[in-house]
């Protein structure tokens, strides 16, 4: 055998060695080598769940995970992978109530109009997001209108809702979110815009029948769950002046004048899809500033958070640890000066952009719970760009959470973000008085009726793919002394 072909031997045997072989230490360490983690390089990893469980979720590289096993190893980070997730865009469906509740939402120029034309219009705009919108007015059956969003909003009136057709004299929302998601595929996404109002028989009881409201609301959202465990559903609330006749609860009519009230867009479909949208459309933007809350429900459990602690707020000291950086803490000291004397602060780095839970949910320390009573959540807060700057991070982090002790201890540290009702559901929600539910009567007007059973029931679908835990991720955190 002449140098030439022993030569092309060595090398042969080389790369079925580093394919075969190498431990998944020795891969990665391979992989690394350019920088890049490229499309081809994923699937060998994929191929083998056994060999690289520790950085898979589902059978998938996870982006978290990944960088996490190369912090362990000592490794640069690429800078950029190919860690994607094809999904074919998705066929927007969307319906508008036309039913007689509507009617004060577009009558003249109103924030109602204004807010779902732009939002539309963004939809269908971006290529990104979609390539076909549908457009249907929904009451008690489905009604279908060409696909051209500036006469399906802009140009509304009452005359021209009652003109749609449908039975507009009760609002079944139970029978309408049934139609709605019994009639979806994988690759829909179905925005459902409403009052959310119940259309209450003079002769049910109020309370018996949204009762019964609510467990068909869980029904139908446990039934799909267990088709498309996937399957999210965002609900943004927003305000926009009414004026026009408003049927209250027993069916009496009170006359609006431009005064204010709430109504839902309901965004549902796979969750990866709805993360997407939040992406790729500025919903506070496209929606006129109108917004008032939102909340999104997943049963997917969100593995590949990205977090890292970090040097911002910190109150005494501590350093990163030299082989886990991101996640352990070591030689931790309470600061020695006044005014903060004896505490230990830190902070740590999180990315929730795509959880659709709106600023006050996430703002809110009492929604975290953490595994050792030593440390609590002193605050949680958006990272402002100034500070993006100054760390120059490879993740776009969005906020912190900022944890305090004054007896710190060594532990890991679990931080839990809670999934619970958020409290403007309450808030906003209205019923008839009743023992000791006190409602006012005139909060009708600007409230709406049954809301708190109507999302309970979402809620309960969802709480029972999840375990006792309830939350929407657990973060660990090293600390050591």
């Amino acid at each position: 055998m002449n140098i030439k072909n022993l030569c092309c031997l060595i090398v042969v045997c080389l790369f079925f060695s580093c394919n075969d072989s190498d431990s998944a230490d020795a891969t990665l360490k391979k992989m690394s080598v350019d920088g890049t983690i490229d499309a081809t390089e994923i699937k060998q990893l994929e191929a083998k769940p056994q060999k690289f469980n520790a950085i898979l979720t589902n059978g998938k590289v996870d982006n978290a995970k990944l960088q996490k096993e190369f912090t362990k190893l000592r490794l640069s980070i690429p800078t950029t992978t190919a860690i994607t997730t094809e999904f074919k865009k998705p066929v927007y469906n969307v319906f508008l109530e036309n039913s007689g509740s509507m009617d004060g939402y577009v009558k003249g120029r109103t924030d109602f109009e204004s807010s779902i034309y732009n939002f539309l219009s963004d939809v269908n705009t971006n290529d990104k997001v979609t390539d076909s919108l549908h457009l249907f007015y929904i009451n008690s059956k489905k009604i279908d209108f060409p696909p051209d969003v500036k006469d399906f909003i802009e140009k509304l009136e009452p005359s021209t809702f009652k003109e749609r057709g449908g039975n507009r004299s009760d609002s079944d929302i139970q029978m309408i979110i049934d139609g709605i998601i019994a009639g979806m595929s994988n690759d829909n996404v179905s925005v459902f815009i409403s009052d959310c109002i119940f259309s209450l028989k003079s002769t049910k009881n109020v309370e018996e029948y949204l009762t019964g409201q609510s467990i068909g609301i869980k029904n139908i959202f446990a039934k799909k769950l267990n088709q498309d465990p996937n399957f999210a559903a965002l609900v943004i609330q927003l305000s926009s002046d009414f004026t026009g006749r408003f049927y209250t609860h027993d069916n009496k009519v009170e006359t609006m004048n431009k005064q204010s009230r709430p109504y839902y867009v309901w965004i549902m479909g796979n969750h990866q899809y709805i993360k997407d949208l939040m992406a790729k459309v500025d919903l506070e933007s496209s929606m006129k500033g109108n917004i008032m809350n939102y909340y999104c429900w997943s049963a997917t459990n969100s593995n590949s958070l990205e977090y890292r602690t970090t040097t911002l707020d910190k109150i005494g000291n501590y350093n990163p640890d030299k082989k886990e950086p991101l996640t352990k803490i070591t030689d931790i000291k309470k600061e020695s000066r006044e005014p903060n004397k004896g505490i230990f602060q830190f902070s740590i780095a999180v990315d929730l952009k795509g959880y659709g839970l709106h600023p006050n949910y996430i703002n809110d320390k009492n929604n975290y719970t953490l595994s050792d009573d030593k440390y609590k959540v002193f605050e949680v807060r958006a990272v402002t760009e100034k500070e993006k700057k100054q760390l120059q991070y490879p993740v776009d982090y969005s906020h912190l959470i900022v944890i305090r002790s004054k007896k710190p201890i060594d532990t890991d540290l679990e931080i839990s973000l809670k999934q619970v009702l958020p409290k403007w559901i309450n808030e906003w929600h209205w019923e008839p008085s009743n023992g000791d539910k006190k409602y006012k009567a005139e909060d009708e007007l600007t409230k709406s009726f049954g809301l708190k059973y109507l999302l309970e029931g979402v809620d309960d679908a969802y709480k029972g793919t999840k375990s006792e835990k309830n939350s929407f991720f657990t973060l660990t955190i090293n600390i050591k002394n």
